[in-house]
């Protein structure tokens, strides 16, 4: 898991990108203004202290971050004038937060690359942090026992919207309590909204159009899209060279996988899920599953 942590001199907000939510690391020290658009609450005893309002004079904030292979090869060069710190998302926070974000360094890689750990040991050795920085539970532990970060408990009380305490709140009070030492919550460990991860079937929309089909309402509907889009010839070059359902060989691959599917008929292989009698069980020995495999092995034959 990778933790969100925060400098102990901080005394101003930080914005996550996955809630657009903001905390405060001295929680009240600086107060967001308020807008009317917005729900406001009460914060250190300050009324009508908005964790979604704009600060004016607008504040720095430092970061480090990596650059995965898709980033470098298949958004950034798409995105024509943006670059890693300047970009649709960096005036987003400053046009509507006041938050001027800014990267102390960066480099290639995913976050559990060795590129990435070696170049923040080096940046945590040197105890010139950036403000906010992502780390592993090792490196969590050993700046929580050095007194290097802030104790976020009452920012994040305050300061953290609704949904972002709701994604927090689904996930489980193992999330929370894994970047909690001695009752003080000292980093915002990385989570996914649960509904964000769920795994989709995509349709491509010109070839309902051309066919003159509409989107599916059931799996049956579904089968019959499949099927012509392989034997009706949706992009109209008169061969024989279209496939209803592109899928990979692993069958369980995130995207061009199968999960989508298998969701449709109340199948969840690879992961653990609960019977009707809200029994624990694996979902990939469960009958929905054998029911799946079986249409797929129509639809290949």
């Amino acid at each position: 898991m990778r933790f969100r942590t925060f400098g102990k001199i901080i005394s101003v907000a930080v914005s996550l990108l996955a809630s657009v939510s903001a905390f405060t690391a001295c929680c009240g020290q600086f107060s967001p203004t308020a807008s009317a658009a917005n729900p406001q609450i009460t914060v250190s005893g300050q009324a009508d202290v908005n964790p979604m309002g704009k600060y004016d004079p607008g504040i720095d904030i430092t970061f480090v971050r990596c650059i995965d292979e898709d980033m470098a090869t298949n958004v950034l060069p798409i995105c024509k004038g943006e670059s890693i710190g300047d970009n649709r998302w960096t005036k987003l926070y400053k046009q509507k937060l006041g938050i001027n974000i800014h990267y102390a360094w960066t480099v290639n890689g995913g976050y559990s690359s060795d590129a990435y750990t070696q170049k923040i040991n080096v940046t945590l050795a040197s105890g010139n942090l950036p403000d906010v920085v992502s780390v592993n539970a090792t490196q969590l532990k050993q700046l929580t026992n050095a007194g290097m970060i802030t104790d976020l408990t009452r920012c994040f009380h305050d300061y953290s919207t609704v949904l972002l305490k709701k994604i927090f709140s689904d996930a489980g009070p193992s999330t929370l309590d894994s970047a909690t030492f001695g009752g003080k919550l000292m980093a915002v460990p990385y989570q996914d909204d649960a509904a964000e991860s769920v795994q989709y079937l995509w349709i491509r929309t010109d070839w309902l159009q051309k066919l003159g089909l509409e989107p599916p309402g059931t799996m049956d509907d579904l089968l019959n899209i499949s099927e012509a889009f392989t034997t009706q010839d949706p992009d109209g070059n008169g061969r024989n060279d279209t496939y209803g359902l592109a899928i990979t060989r692993d069958l369980y691959s995130g995207c061009m996988g199968t999960e989508g599917f298998f969701a449709g008929y109340h199948a969840y292989p690879n992961m653990w899920t609960t019977d009707t009698n809200g029994r624990l069980v694996y979902g990939s020995v469960q009958p929905e599953v054998k029911a799946a495999l079986q249409q797929l092995s129509r639809m290949y034959q």
